[in-house]
């Protein structure tokens, strides 16, 4: 069973706990809106494209993909802060003002354009490509890396946090796969990030996630050729 497919039978649980479930919940307790009768299966019809939402607007973006029956994804994580003294804990995006749609390109196109459907939602560009006009074309994510992202970011650890690419010290830019622990199964890149040793994920054009401290003892080494990591 694939990550989100997995999420698709939480989401329907409506009184299950969030053990395993992504790193935080949305505005209505649940991590994506699927669709009861959604699978997320690799469709060749469909990408995953990134969208960019005005700000303060997601709820409203949810319900326009919810109602015209578009799969999303927006990956959320706990967030503790001391206010006034006091420990705050909010659930906050990875990714403030952006979502994952997994549609075809032709129905998306069309919805973006919808101006009485929609006027929340807008195409995230890929500012390092170029298209046969000369135009930047809207940002995809390989459905590889983007199972392996959401896998990554459904895990309950708030040790789990965006990086910058400065601060990330790679050893030798090993590609290796987790093999044991609770980020089973990840890929990525090892890396030294705040003086711990853990596995990067890199989602081009929108950013990179670190786990928390792996052991060398729960990763091997991975061939790049077995898994799309850019």
């Amino acid at each position: 069973m694939n990550a989100l497919h997995d999420a698709s039978n939480q989401e329907l649980t409506r009184g299950s706990t969030r053990t395993g479930l992504a790193s935080s919940a949305i505005s209505d307790g649940k991590i994506s809106h699927i669709g009861e009768s959604v699978e997320y299966a690799l469709d060749p019809a469909k990408q995953w494209f990134v969208l960019r939402v005005i700000y303060g607007r997601a709820k409203v973006a949810k319900e326009i993909l919810h109602r015209n029956a578009i799969l999303y994804y927006q990956p959320m994580h706990r967030v503790v802060k001391k206010v006034d003294g006091r420990v705050k804990r909010r659930v906050c995006p990875f990714f403030p003002s952006l979502i994952f749609v997994y549609v075809e390109s032709a129905r998306l196109d069309a919805l973006i354009r919808d101006k009485a459907e929609n006027t929340v939602l807008t195409y995230y560009y890929n500012h390092f490509a170029v298209n046969d006009i000369g135009y930047n074309p809207p940002l995809t994510v390989s459905y590889a890396v983007m199972d392996n992202f959401i896998r990554l970011t459904r895990i309950d650890d708030e040790h789990i946090r965006v990086v910058d690419p400065k601060a990330c010290r790679y050893k030798r830019g090993d590609t290796v796969i987790i093999t044991k622990g609770t980020f089973k199964g990840i890929v990525g890149k090892l890396a030294r990030v705040s003086q711990e040793q853990r596995v990067v994920i890199n989602i081009d054009g929108v950013g990179m996630i670190a786990t928390a401290y792996i052991p060398t003892a729960f990763i091997e080494p991975y061939d790049e050729k077995d898994f799309e990591i850019e």
